[in-house]
């Protein structure tokens, strides 16, 4: 992440687990070593980089052969304020799109579904948004 309250947060919840450790950084140049990760998870990210093409080959760049990324984001939208007042890039995604820019990324296996939950969000006006999450399960 490049938000320091967000790695500060991660630090607070997993900061005593072996293994773990925050860095800050850009999602489309990671400040991490090719191919130095077993698995890395992008929660709700993508909607916020300039170019998710660019952020998932970041992925398969730091990600080991055989190592897993698993991404969660949401679909499609219509909801303006989604835009202009919790500045996303972009108005989510269809699934299967996203999918797609996996393997061309060179992942090897991609499955892509539903994860059954909901992203839910109110604008200044009052209007309400509700949107399904999706994930993407992929092995290098």
């Amino acid at each position: 992440d490049r938000s320091p309250a967000m790695l500060a947060e991660l630090e607070r919840k997993f900061g005593g687990r072996p293994g773990f450790r925050s860095v800050g950084g850009d999602t489309e140049k990671l400040p991490l070593e090719t191919g130095a990760i077993d698995c890395c998870f992008a929660n709700m990210v993508l909607h916020h980089v300039e170019s998710p093409e660019k952020m998932i080959r970041e992925l398969f760049r730091i990600l080991r052969p055989g190592g897993r990324a698993v991404l969660t984001d949401f679909e499609s939208h219509r909801f303006d304020f989604f835009l202009t007042e919790y500045f996303d890039r972009w108005p989510g995604f269809r699934p299967a799109e996203v999918a797609t820019l996996f393997r061309t990324a060179g992942f090897r296996s991609v499955e892509e579904g539903p994860l059954g939950e909901f992203c839910q969000a109110e604008s200044s006006a009052g209007e309400r948004g509700i949107v399904p999450i999706f994930f993407i399960r992929a092995i290098r």
